[in-house]
Formats: structure tokens, C-alpha cells, sequence
């Protein structure tokens, strides 16, 4: 789903709850922001998201505010940012800081709403009961589940029918990838896939350089070299 559009949804969903919460307390809604690195990282998706809730007539200091806390990588100080936005009784809290930072509030309050982006399979995380009736208070938006590698992996070979080698990026800190499920879908698609750790923006370069000397030695193994 293009960013913009799920930010977008997302933004609806903030509104709707905080709305509500803000119009029973007499208040200006408050919307709790948790984030795993800094404000400059998701800079576009804030941005769509403050465009989506301007167009639905909210705009921040003035008649919606948000709290911000970011991790810059240290996921440990999730916790303590939850605690913080439990005190100041923010409406909803928006955890963008991957499944750290849902599970750090899911832990910290039953009732505000929290709503989340870019969890891998928020039910074997433990954050919902199921994708139908996610149940208490969370909600958000899933970027996987069981079957999901399995069909991308079989629509990357529809795509590129040429294709042999598979990378797979991905951040072990917040999310578990299930390699198994991809590797044995990728067997009989004859897809070999290497999974690259990336815990911030600093590993992308060591990573890229795993994959291509990967594929050099390949290469000189098929004699392509």
C-alpha cells in the first residue's frame, strides 16, 4: 500500500478516537507519537500525516497536538516514553517504533487507544488476538502474516522469471521475519534468499556490501565471473 494512502487511513482512525476522546474532556485531542530512530527518518510519513488530518480539518496547534518521543535506535526507552504519555493522559498513542514499541504501550495502558504501522504479524507478537477481531485497545496497520513471504516470493519469480537470488531486508531488533516459511516457498521457485540484519540507517551500506560480495562469489562459482 503506497505510504501516503496508509498514513492517510491511519490518520483517520487517530482522528476518529481522539475526536471522540476530546469532545467527552473538554480538551484539545492529544495524540502520543512513539518512533524507533528520530523525527528526520519518517519526516514524509509525519508529513503525510499531518496532511491527511488537514484535510479532514485538523491541524497541529490548533485543534489537535501531538507528543513526540523518539528512541534514536534504543528501543529500551520505550517504557519510559509510555509511562510519560500515560501521565499526560494523551488521547491515543500512535506507535510507529515497530513491535517494541506497541507491545511497551500495550503493556502500559488498557484503555487509551493505541493504533500501529508496520508490525510483522501483530498476532504471533502477542498485540491482537486475531486479524478479525483484534480485540482490547490496538489497532493498526499489519505488513505481515503467515502466507504473506510465500506469495511475494512467488510474485517477485511471476515478475522476473530470470530471478535466482533474493535479498531480504529487515530488523531483527523489532520484528521477526519468518525465514523458514520463506525459504521453503522459495525451494521450488529455485530463489536462493539471504537475509540482511538492519538495525539503523548506518547498517544499509554493510549490508548492501554482504549482498554483492555474496553475489560475486556466486558468480565466480557459475563461472560468470
Amino acid at each position: 500500500m503506497n505510504t501516503k494512502i496508509a498514513v492517510f487511513l491511519f490518520a483517520f482512525f487517530v482522528v476518529l478516537t481522539a475526536h471522540v476522546a476530546g469532545a467527552q474532556q473538554g480538551k484539545v485531542p492529544r495524540i502520543g507519537v512513539l518512533g524507533a530512530h528520530t523525527a528526520s527518518i519518517i519526516a514524509d510519513r509525519m508529513d503525510a500525516l499531518k496532511q491527511g488530518l488537514h484535510e479532514l480539518g485538523y491541524n497541529e496547534g490548533e485543534n489537535i497536538t501531538f507528543e513526540y518521543r523518539w528512541a534514536e535506535g534504543d528501543m529500551n526507552r520505550f517504557p519510559g516514553f509510555v509511562d510519560e504519555m500515560v501521565r499526560l493522559k494523551v488521547d491515543v498513542i500512535l506507535a510507529i517504533g515497530g513491535t517494541p514499541s506497541v507491545l511497551s504501550a500495550k503493556k502500559a495502558t488498557t484503555t487509551t487507544p493505541i493504533i500501529f504501522v508496520g508490525v510483522n504479524d501483530p498476532v504471533a507478537a502477542g498485540i491482537v488476538k486475531s486479524l478479525e477481531r483484534p480485540g482490547g485497545n490496538v489497532t493498526g496497520l499489519a505488513i505481515g502474516y503467515p502466507g504473506l513471504y510465500a506469495k511475494r516470493a512467488e510474485l517477485l519469480k511471476e515478475t522476473i522469471p530470470g530471478l535466482s537470488r533474493v535479498g531480504l531486508l529487515s530488523n531483527s531488533a523489532q520484528s521477526k521475519v519468518p525465514l523458514d516459511e520463506l525459504q521453503k516457498a522459495a525451494q521450488p521457485l529455485a530463489l536462493q534468499v539471504q537475509l540482511l540484519d538492519v538495525r539503523s540507517p548506518n547498517d544499509f551500506d554493510s549490508a548492501f556490501g554482504k549482498a554483492f560480495a555474496r553475489a560475486y562469489e556466486q558468480a565466480l562459482r557459475d563461472g560468470r565471473g
